[in-house]
């Protein structure tokens, strides 16, 4: 495979603080990158006013021999410095497309993302900033809480079992994995659950913009601590789209109920089919912001499990054959739970 440069392409200032913004940025890319298997390139230029420019860094790469570039617009929306001094300049016309492009004298492929607005962790983003400085935590009220003391001398033992196994300190990670091993009272659960890390900061602007959480079945509804939690497993849409497209129920419920809401976000605790569905959605260029997943089964559902993890997508995920509805819920509920005791984490 030819190699990859990815060429970030901001606005620019004068202002020295606006570079200051951008300067974790490329390591950030690279590293995410690079986790996922992939090595490539990263490197941020702007449009005017700051260095390095992005046509000397376009001339810089196509000149060490790179023929294939991906330029990632951190524009908002496509105004004239998109479409006109980057877009028009290599004689480019569409987004999120592979095509010929030249510039310089060089010829190469290239691929230009959209701009954001249109993004829903963007759009979220900004609506959570916006809730956030009118100080009104809307929809934290939305969620039921039982007592939390009885658990609680259980799940101190638990969370010390956790802390050594694990050797970490991290309170996140500690508490969402002794709560899995909780609900199903198995130690061995500690060393199979994933907690990506960007979980707690995309968690706590969904609950904050009272996201939609699509369960895969009615089990998992009925476990979680959330008002706004919705199941079409019996919806008679699904029914038909079932028999269209012959997929099971929970993939044609989790079909529909992802592209009806947004923001939405899917916990999977006893289909594998729903979660090989979300990761075909996903890959169909459907934006889902967290997945909770922790199907059981020995063949479907540790692939598709794994297979999410290796996405990327913001996730909780019981690898391996374990798993369950309860399992889900626990996680959700702890989640929440974190939400409610530190706001803002």
């Amino acid at each position: 495979m030819n190699p990859i440069s990815i060429l970030i392409i901001t606005h620019g200032s004068r202002r020295s603080e606006f570079l200051d913004w951008f300067n974790d940025l490329e390591n950030y890319v690279e590293d995410r990158l690079s986790g996922l298997g992939l090595i490539a390139r990263v490197s941020i230029a702007h449009n005017e006013y700051s260095s390095p420019n992005w046509r000397d860094v376009l001339r810089e790469h196509l000149s060490r021999g790179i023929k294939r570039i991906i330029i990632a617009l951190a524009f908002l929306g496509p105004g004239n410095h998109v479409i006109k001094d980057i877009m028009g300049s290599l004689s480019i016309q569409e987004f999120n497309k592979w095509v010929r492009a030249s510039w310089g004298g060089y010829e190469f492929e290239a691929y230009v993302t959209k701009p954001l607005i249109d993004s829903v962790l963007v759009r979220e983003a900004l609506l959570s900033r916006i809730i956030n400085a009118l100080d009104v935590p809307t929809y934290l009220t939305r969620y039921v809480m039982d007592s939390e003391e009885i658990e609680r001398n259980s799940m101190n033992e638990v969370i010390e079992l956790v802390r050594r196994e694990l050797n970490t300190d991290d309170q996140v990670l500690i508490r969402l994995v002794a709560k899995a091993v909780f609900a199903t009272g198995n130690p061995a659960l500690v060393k199979y659950v994933h907690v990506d890390p960007r979980v707690p900061d995309v968690f706590k602007e969904l609950v904050n913009n009272g996201v939609t959480v699509v369960a895969d079945t009615k089990m998992v509804m009925a476990g979680l601590r959330w008002g706004n939690t919705v199941t079409l497993i019996d919806d008679a849409e699904t029914i038909k789209l079932t028999n269209e497209l012959g997929i099971t129920r929970a993939a044609a419920s989790m079909r529909i109920a992802l592209s009806k809401y947004k923001p939405a976000m899917p916990i999977i605790g006893n289909s594998p089919t729903a979660l090989v569905e979300v990761l075909r959605l996903i890959r169909e260029g459907l934006e889902v912001p967290m997945v909770i997943a922790s199907p059981p089964g020995f063949t479907n559902a540790a692939n598709a499990k794994e297979d999410l993890i290796k996405i990327g997508i913001p996730s909780i995920v019981v690898r391996g054959t374990y798993g369950g509805s309860n399992v889900a819920a626990a996680v959700f509920n702890e989640l929440i739970s974190m939400v409610r005791r530190r706001h803002g984490w």
